[in-house]
């Protein structure tokens, strides 16, 4: 998906040309996007492309070029190449113009190909991937510039490092965060002393005093779960996306200590705060990333692992715990799944099971929690959404 173009609002489907129909020639590639009704296309380098042939090839069928990749990559990490940079900053800007391209993708070093090992936080590399960090940053504040006089908007891209770029240097938000950190705390000094501010405050007027990078878009109004169903309920996870999704459902962020979305998380403080905020909300959704984390790794001895701490350390004790609850009502099941053979999501569907408490009342009735249990039932919800409704509403 890639933003629309400057005065309407939303987002619009665009093909990667190289990505989509590698090894095609870039004109017939146009032209099968086209016929696919999609309005949109980007590609990486483009030194080795025709680019007049390109623009009047996309104008032909209305497609917004929207947008390509710096060309050369330079290696910005060290600090050492920032004039190499600049030029081809320079050149690539000059390039999107001639064609109306309104994005440059920028790498910060040549991309890697092939497949690798996940990165794990490893305490000893930080010194020197905060170095990286800010020599990105000195980099792109170099550039901001030149992007700016030429209307372009610079792009930086974290990759994929499981999957085809093994060896990249930003392939987590947590990279690209600081980066953004350091870019927004440079523009603080830069808006002290600029031209608008100084007016404003002769004006007796507050100043603009940084810019907050943040995702296009607007925040979603949902109706809480109070307004749907008349309930209250809290969320416990480590993953901020789920937090924020809770709080927009009106639920209450119950923050635990030593979460971390991995095998090392405090999986007993979740089960034990869990249980502890059902005596005073009707709902709590308890939420564990590390069978995702692991699926991503493509580790299969690692993903057994979670899976068996799930059910051992969240599973088991609140279970136990909801024993001091004359009655109550279980749902539990994965959003995705996220096969170690892919190391990515995949669009399988996912077990689910609800419990109540009157199923447990003779003892366990021995059948499995599993994707093969669950498929022999026959029972599909071909529309996720429409689960928890009958899971709340049930009698």
């Amino acid at each position: 998906m890639m933003a629309a173009p400057s005065g309407s609002r939303g987002l619009v489907p665009c093909v990667c040309t190289d990505l989509a129909f590698g090894g095609w020639d870039t004109l017939k590639a146009i032209d099968a996007v086209a016929a696919a009704g999609v309005p949109a296309i980007e590609f990486w380098g483009w030194r080795d492309k025709d680019l007049d042939a390109i623009a009047e090839r996309s104008r032909r069928h209305g497609l917004q070029i929207a947008a390509m990749s710096l060309d050369p990559a330079v290696r910005i990490l060290d600090g050492d190449a920032v004039p190499e940079f600049l030029k081809s900053v320079e050149d690539s800007l000059a390039a999107a113009r001639r064609i109306g391209c309104r994005r440059l993708v920028v790498h910060v070093q040549q991309v890697p190909m092939g497949s690798g090992p996940s990165r794990l936080h490893d305490p000893a590399r930080e010194p020197v991937l905060k170095a990286q960090r800010r020599n990105i940053a000195a980099a792109l504040k170099r550039a901001a510039p030149l992007a700016e006089a030429a209307g372009v908007v610079l792009m930086l891209e974290p990759l994929n490092i499981l999957v085809d770029h093994a060896g990249y240097c930003l392939s987590c938000s947590g990279d690209g965060a600081e980066v953004l950190r350091r870019l927004m705390g440079a523009s603080q000094e830069i808006l002290a002393q600029h031209a608008v501010n100084r007016a404003r405050r002769e004006r007796g007027q507050r100043p603009a005093t940084s810019i907050w990078l943040w995702g296009q878009g607007k925040r979603p109004l949902l109706p809480t779960l109070r307004q749907r169903f008349g309930i209250e309920g809290s969320v416990i996870s480590a993953v901020d996306l789920v937090n924020g999704l809770g709080i927009l459902a009106g639920l209450a962020v119950i923050k635990v200590p030593g979460v971390t979305g991995f095998l090392d998380t405090n999986y007993h403080g979740k089960a034990t705060y869990g249980v502890r905020a059902l005596r005073e909300k009707d709902l709590v959704f308890v939420h564990v990333e590390a069978t995702d984390e692991t699926g991503h790794m493509g580790d299969v001895h690692k993903k057994i692992q979670a899976v068996e701490d799930f059910d051992s350390k969240i599973v088991a004790p609140i279970l136990e715990g909801l024993r001091e609850f004359a009655e109550w009502r279980l749902l539990m099941m994965p959003d995705h799944a996220t096969p170690c053979a892919l190391k990515t999501h995949s669009a399988d569907p996912v077990p689910f099971v609800v419990v109540e408490a009157r199923d447990l009342r003779g003892g366990s009735n021995g059948r499995a929690y599993n994707e093969r249990a669950a498929a022999a039932t026959g029972l599909v919800v071909a529309e996720a959404h429409t689960l928890l409704p009958e899971y709340l509403v049930r009698t």
